[in-house]
C-alpha cells in the first residue's frame, strides 16, 4: 500500500469509558490512496474512513476506543486498511485493549467501621449556620497537655481553606491529627471544607472513627453498598443510631444534613453523658430537649445566639467546623464549661 500506521499495536489500555487517540497514516508512494479503513469489533472505530493522501504527506486517523459495555479484561480487534490500488492486499493492523475497572475515591469522607445511631427521621432539610454561632473553645486546649491517647495538631499541616485565626482552626486540625477527618477532596484531602454542611454519612465516620468502635452488621436498606456503610453499621451495633424511619427503621438516611438536635442526640448515646434540665428557650417540649440539655451540661455547647446563648437553634443543620468543635469539647482533655 505504500503506507505505514505509526504505533501499530495496544491502541488504548485503560478503564472503562470512551478513550481517543491518535494515529497517523504516511503515504510514502505517489498516486495511492487510502481507500477505506474499517474495524472488525463495535468498541473500535476510525475517523475519516476514507480520503486521500497526497505524496510525502500526512494523515492523521483518529481512533477511538469505547469500553463502556465492555468486561473487564483483555480484548483484540484489526484494523483493516485499503489502498486504491485493488491487486494490493488488505493491511491488517492489530490492536489490543485491556479494560480494567475505575477507581472512584469518594467525594468526602472514606469509610470506616462504625456503629449504628438511634434517632427520629429527619423533620425537614437542614438549614445553613454560619461558624459564628457556635463559638470555639473558651479554653484553647494548646493550654491543656494531650491525654495519653490524643495528639496535638501537626505544626507542619494546614488544611487550604482553614488557615491560621479560623473560627475552628485548632479544633479541625485536632481532628486531623487524631484520624477522625481525612479532608473533603480526596485523595489529595488538601481542603476541609469547614463551611460545608455534614451529612448523617459523615456524622456516622466522625464518630465511628473518634470513638473506634467496632465493626457491625449492616441493618438499613439504603446503606447497602454506601461509601459510609461500615460506619453506619458500627454506630448502629453500639446503639448510637436506630434509623431515620420510625417504627420501621429500615434506612438510615445517610445523604441527609444532620441538624444539631440530632447531632446532640448522636454525642449524648455516643458518650453516654448524664442527664440534665433543659438550658435553652428554644429546646422546651423539643423531641431532642434532654439530648441538648445533657450536651450544654457537659460543656459541648454553647447555644447558637452569642453572647446571649439562650437559643440552641435544635432545626439548624450543622457545619463540618462546628462538627469540629463539638467532637473536640466531647473528647479532648480539660475542662470547656
Amino acid at each position: 500500500m505504500g503506507g505505514e500506521i505509526w504505533s501499530a499495536a495496544g491502541v488504548v489500555p485503560g478503564s472503562r469509558g470512551v478513550n481517543t487517540t491518535d494515529r497517523t497514516f504516511f503515504r510514502e508512494v505517489p498516486g495511492e490512496d487510502c481507500a477505506s479503513i474499517r474495524t472488525d469489533v463495535p468498541w473500535l472505530s476510525v475517523t475519516p474512513t476514507t480520503g486521500r493522501t497526497a505524496a510525502d504527506d500526512v494523515t492523521e486517523i483518529e481512533v477511538t476506543v469505547d469500553g463502556s459495555e465492555l468486561e473487564v479484561g483483555e480484548y483484540h480487534a484489526t484494523l483493516l486498511i485499503q489502498t486504491s490500488d485493488a491487486a494490493t492486499v488488505e493491511t491488517r493492523l492489530p490492536v489490543t485493549l485491556t479494560v480494567t475497572e475505575s477507581e472512584e475515591p469518594p467525594t468526602t469522607e472514606p469509610p470506616i467501621t462504625e456503629p449504628p445511631t438511634t434517632e427520629p427521621p429527619t423533620t425537614g432539610p437542614p438549614t445553613t449556620e454560619p461558624p459564628t454561632t457556635e463559638p470555639p473553645s473558651t479554653q484553647p486546649p494548646s493550654t491543656e497537655p494531650p491525654g495519653p491517647d490524643w495528639s496535638e495538631p501537626d505544626p507542619d499541616f494546614q488544611f487550604g481553606d482553614v488557615g491560621e485565626g479560623h473560627l475552628f482552626d485548632y479544633e479541625i486540625h485536632w481532628l486531623a491529627a487524631n484520624g477522625i477527618t481525612f479532608g473533603c477532596n480526596p485523595p489529595e484531602n488538601t481542603l476541609f471544607c469547614p463551611d460545608d454542611g455534614v451529612t448523617r454519612g459523615q456524622m456516622a465516620a466522625f464518630l465511628a472513627r473518634a470513638l473506634d468502635l467496632p465493626a457491625g452488621d449492616s441493618q438499613f436498606d439504603d446503606t447497602i453498598g454506601h461509601v459510609f456503610e461500615n460506619d453506619v453499621a458500627a454506630l448502629a451495633a453500639a446503639g448510637i443510631t436506630y434509623g431515620c424511619n420510625p417504627p420501621d427503621n429500615t434506612k438510615f438516611c445517610p445523604d441527609d444534613g444532620v441538624t444539631r438536635g440530632q447531632m446532640a442526640a448522636f454525642l449524648v448515646r455516643a458518650l453516654d453523658l448524664p442527664a440534665a434540665s433543659g438550658a435553652f428557650d428554644d429546646t422546651v417540649g423539643h423531641v431532642f430537649e434532654n439530648d441538648v440539655a445533657a450536651l450544654a451540661a457537659a460543656g459541648i455547647t454553647y447555644g447558637c445566639n452569642p453572647p446571649d446563648n439562650t437559643l440552641f437553634c435544635p432545626n439548624d443543620g450543622v457545619t463540618r467546623g462546628q462538627m469540629a468543635a463539638f467532637l473536640y469539647r466531647a473528647l479532648a482533655p480539660g475542662d470547656f464549661d
